[in-house]
């Protein structure tokens, strides 16, 4: 058996996807320096008046390799002649070691002026990080976002300043089209699939031209998709006659082990659930403990590569290049080529013999399938784009102006999310009504483009949406994405976006405890370093001990998720 070894990893979710952006105005973050100190503002941001500007930048996950002077830099610096960006560059997105340098530059005050970042918002202002953004500041300097406010009003009841009506702690991250597309499927190697005699149900086409990627509109059931689990494991399907091979990839990131699984058992990663009458958290339902144990003879027959909680979600890519793994969780959209860091592009450009499959969600034996909703609202959350509390008003004026140029101009937004045709991309067909295709030169050296810093598409209006999209899914994929496939998509059974309740307090305390019980107990249930049935209460008994009895107490306070979308 090849699940032997033994593992406890610290866990720190990443999803795919989301923005927001902090603020302008009169609270006490702006007024500060965020040392205690008033701030006094110039009155450049009222007269027009033009003066220098130095302006750190934080750029989602392109600050893992941005460089600084990059070709968007000097754009942009040529359309703000007044304006010197200086680019933060590591890995501050939502994996485990993401999270810790966003604990480190928080702790040495280094957090750049302005930029997307993945963080807690709220957290981010109430901590003096940053400051807020009056409506008034943002119809007169980013009048596109003010104007989706005006046209999507529940975005004007989100992020407020306590007390407050029309001031922001951050502007929320805006992409309507992403509640359609960012759909979940599961993906296998279909070469793998035909050297194990296994037949995909429904009809197999091809979803990318001139390439070995393919797709069906049928899902495999449970009893297949364990017995393709097993074939992928001990069938050598990769022919190399070598014991080396695993069902199903993981990492740390637990979505992207059990997304299309949790669904089975009606859970899914990072939402509450309703459970016999009572709302609680994925990690405490009973559904959950149910999840761990079909997760631990899943890893007990040895498909699961035991690596996994070791593994960050780049790695577990690389396992899959480098002919590994067999059968992983993804998302539709990833079918574009523009996504060369994963599959199915990682597998096909690695091996050039390399077949991929792209299906709907595996269904459960029960008659269940499900995976995550991306987007709760339109207005979505994840990344953040914020402003430092030590910026004084004329200089986020500027940063402002430059928003609505980066993320709303047709010429600015363009450019910052692709680059220049001939030197960045290549249209995959006509221009401007397909896909933009990355040269090798920009996919390899992004840090030295600048594509995706300056714009990371957390507020992505539709016109800047199609461009991720392939001929494929708005020809074909859509129909079923805003169809069939939608109805797999499970929300959280409560849902305090207002902040009506004091969870975000709580969890504030608590939140580091509970996520360090609930991984010790995840990597040891799923190895079968403990039993689950005879350890739950034990461990009911330790997140209560660390405040989670006051959380539930507090989360069953919060509103329905479907009386939030209804207007109520």
């Amino acid at each position: 058996m090849k699940a032997g070894k033994k593992f406890t990893v610290f866990f720190v979710i990443m999803i795919i996807v989301s923005i927001i952006i902090t603020s302008v105005g009169c609270s006490k973050a702006p007024s500060t320096d965020g040392q205690g100190n008033t701030e006094k503002s110039s009155d450049a941001a009222q007269t027009g008046q033009e003066k220098n500007y130095t302006i750190s930048w934080i750029g989602g996950a392109s600050s893992t390799t941005i460089e600084q002077n990059n070709w968007v830099q000097q754009q942009l610096e040529a359309k703000f002649p007044n304006v010197k960006f200086v680019n933060k560059k590591g890995d501050y997105t939502g994996t485990a070691q993401g999270a810790q340098n966003t604990q480190l530059m928080l702790a040495a005050k280094e957090l750049p002026d302005a930029g997307y970042f993945y963080y807690d918002g709220n957290k981010l202002y109430d901590e003096l990080f940053s400051r807020s953004i009056s409506y008034n500041m943002l119809k007169q300097y980013t009048p596109s976002y003010a104007k989706m406010l005006d046209e999507y009003p529940v975005g004007k009841k989100m992020n407020l300043v306590e007390g407050k009506t029309d001031e922001y702690k951050y502007l929320q991250g805006f992409a309507p089209f992403y509640v359609e597309t960012q759909i979940w499927a599961n993906g296998f190697r279909l070469d793998w699939l035909e050297k194990v005699g296994i037949t995909p149900n429904g009809t197999v086409n091809k979803a990318i031209p001139d390439s070995e990627v393919y797709w069906t509109d049928k899902p495999f059931t449970e009893t297949q998709f364990m017995d393709i689990l097993d074939k992928f494991t001990y069938g050598d399907p990769d022919g190399n006659k070598k014991d080396d091979t695993y069902g199903m990839g993981g990492c740390t990131d637990k979505i992207w082990v059990w997304n299309s699984i949790m669904g089975w058992f009606g859970i899914t990663h990072g939402f509450n659930v309703e459970d016999n009458g009572t709302t609680q958290q994925w990690y405490s339902s009973s559904q959950y403990k149910d999840f761990l144990k079909f997760a631990n003879e899943i890893y007990k027959k040895g498909y699961l590569d035991p690596e996994f909680p070791t593994l960050n979600w780049n790695k577990m890519q690389e396992k899959l290049s480098a002919n590994k793994i067999g059968a992983f969780e993804t998302m539709w959209l990833y079918l574009n080529p523009l996504y060369k860091d994963r599959a199915p592009a990682i597998i096909t450009d690695s091996n050039p013999d390399a077949k991929v499959l792209f299906t709907p969600l595996n269904a459960g034996n029960n008659g269940k399938s499900g995976s995550q909703a991306y987007s709760l609202l339109p207005w979505s959350a994840g990344y953040v784009f914020f402003i430092n509390a030590k910026v004084d008003d004329d200089k986020m004026a500027m940063i402002l102006k430059i928003l609505e140029y980066t993320a709303f101009d047709d010429e600015g937004s363009f450019m910052c999310l692709f680059g220049k045709e001939g030197l960045h991309f290549t249209w995959s067909g006509e221009p401007k009504k397909s896909t933009p295709i990355f040269t090798e030169e920009t996919t390899t050296n992004k840090g030295k483009t600048g594509v995706l810093f300056y714009n990371a598409n957390f507020i992505s209006p539709i016109k800047n949406t199609k461009y991720f999209l392939t001929d494929f899914i708005v020809s074909t994929a859509l129909p079923y994405m805003s169809g069939e496939w939608a109805k797999t998509l499970m929300y959280p059974h409560r849902y305090d976006p207002f902040r009506q309740t004091n969870l975000s307090e709580i969890e504030k305390e608590i939140g580091a405890t509970i996520s360090r019980i609930v991984d010790d107990f995840y990597y040891n249930a799923i190895t079968g370093e403990i039993d689950v049935d005879s350890k739950w209460n034990d461990y009911i008994k330790d997140l209560n001990k660390a405040g989670y009895d006051r959380y539930l107490i507090e989360l069953n306070k919060a509103p329905l998720y479907t009386d939030i979308i209804s207007g109520k």
